[in-house]
């Protein structure tokens, strides 16, 4: 394609010496050669030019210019021709390679097709020509296709989640999730080191499975290539985005543990650079508001006073929240719980997640794990066929490595020498802003509004957040002490064990209590402390109602995990271990509702502390009729396996034992210092036993009824002992009255001391069954004048020539007892 040449000479220019030596037919024909010169069809780019001049007249143009004007206009045409004359000969030249392209693809295509025309043929033929296989060949060959094909299927899993991962990863940086970034990146490069590993003496390697997936899948690395770039993006994007100071504990963290993570830098050195990032942060907010510009509002007022708070209130918010973010992420918050950012750490290197509870289980945002990221991919069914170790993937962390924590020292150190290069920037931007400020009302308002708010409001909120770790410190003491029922004994002095002794309390009671007093009695004092400033009293109230929510709280989870304990207490099989435990429930429950300080110090309301109460005594109900019937199952079965003899005059050493047992369990609940409750446990207890009693003693042999007959008797008076409204004796009444009616004794009389021999034996066991008696009875007791044993003596003092009787048992001497050599010294 040959470009024709311009008819318009240059050198008919040169030759001009002046403008009269232009002839009007030479520059008629010259403007009219240029304006036809060059044949163009209608798409050409120089189509508008051929526009503008090919309907222009060399006769009108003469006579309305002067001759330079023309001359001026013919230069201009001329240059104007051969500019678009340039832009012609480009255009045709790449048009011409793209022409001499497509015709050779197209040459290209035929060939192709005509080679699968040639290939379809082929295989028709071979198929064709094929003998129908065995069925043993069948089987054999459906079992290696399947082998290959379930290959093919983990092969394209894998590639799959490279393509997809680029657009993700796009999403997640532009929605400032780096950690998620990370841990996909991570993963990435998994697969990527996957389906690279050719080691042909591995038997699980793609070259033994025949698949050559590098070199048949030259997309497998081009992906890479495109992904391995987002390291960068996500570091660099990850660095900057610490310099936002509203972000949350949680979001910075996931941030520090992208940088510690993919470039594996210790955790110090993100803290360094942490620090870095929010001190920029302060320069950049120092830059903008460094001169502060007055301005005026619609009534006049000057807004520099506000444009001072406002910048004044911005730089303490950015150093309150670096600082308070730095102790969330680096710092232990409780002995119990690690930093946030090696919680973090710990669960990715945990092998299994575990159960962890409310307040130490990690956020949403942290708690990852490779099946998270892949179901944010699209078609995350797909990602099913991956093998088990990729699903279960975590990155690798050290955690007993030193890049893996941050020592307290280090990290006060840092923060001290952060805080201090703040500070000083801060007095030196305050100075500078402060002398925009002409009078010294706006000066002292400014500070009293800004400075007064700003402290009062980070002052509540450190204090409520000291005050919500103590009680989550005491939950976390009181259930792992629940869960065991055996803490650790403190150790205290001889008068602290003397006043617990005093308020009824065993060591191992007041050391579970105290796991709730104390904390308790602590905030208490701190309330009390705030509230002794006069200035403080509205600061006091805002945090007690901040407060108030976390001390209901805990109140209900402490009765909640008493109940819930004694459930399963009930159903443990050990009974005895079990009931061992309910008895030292119940003095819990009867000691924090009645006699301790804790519902007091802890703050609560009446309501709530009412609340706790009715819960409290639901469950010592609970427990005590649960221990109830098991003393009185314990009693009844000691005096029904135990062996008659001869009778009585008195009660059987069987129905002793039974009263001792039942006495013995009653000095077990420790209620002594509770009197009412114990007085009433004791009641419903002995009348059980009587209903019990009265209830399962069938009639048998003469002498077995004649000693029930005795039994009877004895807790007839024993319960005569009680009001009448406190205890019922008409069962009693009725046995006493029908085992009268049976017994006869020798001589065909009945036995007329039956009531005073019983009264007699009360006298001499009123001690031994003092847990069974009234603390004042209707039996008169000695007079004044008598001897001190009949003050001590509630039901009389026994007579000195009964004949003695035990009260249970005894075994007999043997001869040779006397016989035994006693060391005295």
């Amino acid at each position: 394609m040959a470009r024709r040449p311009s008819t318009v000479s240059v050198a008919s220019f040169g030759s001009t010496k002046n403008h009269a030596e232009i002839s009007h037919s030479t520059l008629a024909v010259d403007i009219y050669t240029v304006s036809f010169s060059t044949e163009v069809p209608s798409f050409s780019p120089i189509h508008s030019f051929l526009e503008r001049t090919i309907y222009q007249d060399p006769d009108e143009l003469f006579a309305k210019c002067t001759i330079p004007e023309v001359r001026a206009k013919q230069v201009q045409l001329r240059s104007d021709a051969e500019a678009k004359q340039e832009e012609l000969r480009v255009m045709v030249g790449e048009r011409y390679r793209d022409l001499l392209q497509a015709s050779t693809s197209i040459i290209s295509m035929s060939k192709s097709a005509k080679r699968v025309q040639e290939a379809f043929q082929e295989t028709k033929d071979a198929i064709a020509s094929q003998q129908q296989p065995s069925r043993e060949n069948y089987t054999l060959n459906v079992g290696k296709e399947d082998s290959h094909l379930q290959t093919l299927q983990v092969l394209s899993a894998y590639i799959k989640l490279l393509l997809d991962a680029p657009e993700h990863l796009w999403r997640l940086i532009e929605r400032e999730k780096y950690f998620h970034a990370t841990w996909l990146f991570m993963l990435a490069r998994v697969v990527h080191r996957a389906l690279s590993h050719d080691d042909e003496q591995d038997e699980d390697s793609w070259l033994n499975q025949g698949v050559n997936a590098v070199e048949q899948f030259p997309l497998i690395q081009r992906q890479w290539e495109v992904i391995s770039h987002f390291r960068s993006q996500i570091v660099h994007r990850a660095t900057l985005s610490l310099r936002t100071h509203e972000k949350s504990p949680e979001d910075t963290c996931a941030t520090i543990l992208t940088l510690h993570i993919l470039e594996s830098r210790p955790l110090t050195d993100t803290l360094t650079t942490y620090l870095s990032q929010r001190m920029r942060t302060m320069h950049t907010l120092i830059s903008k508001n460094s001169t502060i510009m007055t301005t005026a509002i619609p009534n006049g007022v000057s807004t520099t006073q506000t444009n001072v708070k406002s910048s004044l209130l911005i730089l303490v918010e950015v150093i309150s929240r670096t600082v308070n973010c730095a102790r969330n992420v680096f710092q232990s918050q409780r002995p119990t719980q690690p930093a946030l950012a090696i919680r973090v750490l710990e669960q990715m290197h945990a092998e299994s997640p575990t159960v962890s509870e409310s307040e130490t289980s990690l956020p949403d945002e942290l708690a990852l794990s490779t099946q998270t990221i892949l179901s944010g991919l699209p078609s995350s069914s797909y990602f099913t066929l991956l093998p088990a170790g990729i699903r279960s993937y975590k990155p690798y962390v050290e955690l007993s490595s030193t890049s893996s924590s941050v020592p307290e020292h280090f990290l006060e150190d840092k923060l001290q020498t952060w805080f201090d290069q703040s500070c000083s920037i801060l007095r030196d931007s305050l100075d500078r802003w402060l002398l925009e400020l002409d009078s010294v009302k706006s000066v002292w308002e400014s500070e009293q509004t800004a400075l007064d708010t700003l402290f009062e409001e980070a002052v509540r909120k450190r204090v409520t957040a000291i005050w919500t770790n103590t009680i989550h410190g005491a939950k976390e003491l009181f259930l792992k002490a629940l869960s065991s029922l055996t803490p650790s004994i403190e150790v205290v002095t001889e008068e602290q064990l003397c006043n617990h002794k005093l308020l009824g309390r065993t060591p191992h009671l007041q050391t579970f209590l105290n796991i709730l007093e104390k904390p308790a009695a602590s905030l208490q004092n701190d309330y009390a402390r705030i509230s002794l400033d006069q200035s403080s009293k509205r600061l006091a109230r805002n945090l007690v109602e901040a407060y108030l929510p976390e001390a209901k709280a805990f109140c209900s989870m402490i009765a909640d995990a008493l109940a819930s304990t004694t459930d399963e207490l009930m159903n443990q099989s050990d009974i005895a271990r079990a009931m061992k435990h309910m008895i030292f429930l119940s003095r819990v429950t009867v000691e924090i509702s009645l006699t301790s300080p804790f519902l007091n110090d802890i703050g609560c309301d009446e309501a709530v502390a009412l609340q706790f109460r009715d819960k409290t005594s639901l469950l010592f109900h609970r427990i005590i009729n649960r221990w109830k019937e098991h003393a009185i199952s314990s009693a009844i079965s000691i005096y029904d396996v135990a062996k008659f003899h001869l009778p009585h005059s008195g009660p059987s050493p069987a129905l002793m034992e039974s009263l001792h047992a039942l006495t013995t369990s009653l000095h077990s609940l420790g209620l002594t210092h509770h009197p009412s409750q114990l007085t009433s446990i004791a009641s419903s207890l002995l009348s059980l036993f009587i209903n019990t009693f009265t209830r399962d003693m069938p009639n048998g042999e003469t002498d077995r009824n004649v000693q029930i007959l005795n039994d009877a008797t004895f807790l007839r008076c024993l319960a005569k002992a009680w009001p009448s409204e406190a205890l019922e004796t008409s069962s009693l009444d009725t046995l006493v009255a029908a085992l009268r009616l049976e017994v006869q004794f020798p001589g065909g009389h009945v036995q007329p001391d039956l009531e005073q021999a019983a009264k007699e034996y009360l006298m001499r066991t009123q001690m031994l069954l003092s847990a069974l008696l009234p603390p004042s009875s209707s039996m008169q007791p000695a007079k004044e004048g008598a001897d001190k044993m009949g003050a001590l003596l509630t039901y009389g003092v026994p007579g000195a020539d009964t004949t003695f009787l035990s009260a249970v048992e005894l075994v007999k001497v043997s001869t040779r007892f006397p016989l035994l050599l006693v060391e005295t010294r």
